[in-house]
């Protein structure tokens, strides 16, 4: 069976390249959609995970920092104070328009505290220690046209850029850091869509308890806000995977049917002489499957080159072809390889030995 499907290699060049191309383009078409998937699904919790915080509180109803149910300045003040708690900043997100010399985007506005917990880490400048400041994703300014000290506007606010901070970008919308009394300013109120709190664990919970909000250990406070982004945007790139893998699965049963036909002689051939039934099947099936893996491997380079050129195409995406995208794909093509031949060889174990006598 082995020399069988070797020496098929080696005669049908054209139909080993053929198919070669067909599991080559739909391996890097699969990982990467799902290179891109994975990060427009965890990115935004990239800023989330950084904190310092213990837990997250917020009000009952939110379990995310997109939701729009918020807490007061008062009831952060008293969480705050309680025991137990050595730490507690406010942050709200708002999308907005942030606009500089060059082009005006639209973006996110977030509230946080520059010398607390939600401070992000810099790579340049220093945190939004004054009113009228402001921190900036480092891929923003370039597209804003601004650097360290330069001008922007957001909403009614006019804010000198003082720092930068990497690794905070999120699904394509650019973040820039504000003062809570500048966040109060643009959106009219003292509100917070959630709280990061430093202390003892079981303090927390006592004290949000008292306060009636909800509490989230941090780790949980991730996933919820990755299980949002994910039943946002899973569900279209769930239908592109599925699409792309069944389109595979079609064009591979019909190029391998197209094949069989060509060369049912050679296969009447070689059951006329007694070669059995299952070793011709058998061989073809390796085939597919020595091809399909070829591809796979050849199509990991292309795939992390085609996975950067997008990063670079969409600004605020950061998605690199991880384990997740090439387990998933490798997954789907061994499916398709072994799921594509099914009809295709059925009809090939059921040829007629007696064809070449009557053609």
């Amino acid at each position: 069976m082995k020399p069988l499907a070797i020496a098929r290699l080696v005669r049908d060049r054209r139909a080993t390249r053929s198919r070669f191309t067909q599991l080559f383009a739909l391996s890097v078409i699969l990982m990467t959609v799902l290179s891109l998937n994975y990060e427009l699904v965890h990115g935004p919790a990239r800023y989330l995970d950084e904190v310092r915080a213990t837990a997250w509180v917020t009000m009952p109803a939110n379990d995310n920092l997109i939701a729009n149910s918020y807490f007061t300045e008062s009831t952060l003040n008293k969480l705050q104070r309680s025991p137990g708690i050595t730490s507690a900043d406010g942050v709200f997100l708002n999308y907005t328009s942030i606009r500089g010399p060059r082009a005006s985007i639209s973006g996110i506005a977030l509230s946080y505290n520059p010398t607390g917990i939600t401070a992000p880490r810099l790579s340049a400048g220093h945190q939004a220690n004054k009113p009228g400041e402001t921190v900036l994703d480092t891929l923003l300014p370039s597209r804003l046209g601004v650097t360290l000290g330069g001008i922007i506007h957001i909403g009614t606010l006019k804010l000198t850029v003082v720092g930068l901070a990497p690794g905070v970008n999120s699904i394509a919308k650019d973040v820039a850091f504000l003062r809570p009394a500048d966040m109060a300013k643009l959106t009219g109120s003292s509100v917070y869509g959630a709280a990061a709190v430093a202390g003892d664990l079981a303090s927390i919970r006592t004290a949000a308890a008292k306060l009636g909000l909800r509490v989230f250990t941090k780790q949980a406070w991730v996933t919820s806000n990755v299980a949002y982004w994910n039943a946002a945007i899973g569900p279209l790139f769930s239908l592109v995977v599925f699409a792309v893998a069944i389109f595979g699965v079609l064009l591979v049963a019909s190029s391998l049917r197209r094949e069989i036909e060509t060369n049912r002689r050679i296969s009447g051939v070689l059951f006329a002489i007694g070669y059995p039934r299952i070793g011709v099947v058998a061989g073809e099936y390796t085939q597919v499957v020595v091809v399909g893996a070829l591809a796979f491997v050849v199509a990991l380079p292309v795939a992390a080159v085609l996975v950067a050129l997008s990063n670079n195409a969409v600004i605020g995406i950061s998605a690199v072809l991880d384990s997740y995208a090439i387990r998933e794909t490798a997954g789907i093509m061994a499916a398709v390889c072994v799921l594509a031949p099914i009809g295709p060889l059925i009809r090939l174990s059921r040829t007629d030995a007696a064809i070449v006598y009557r053609e």
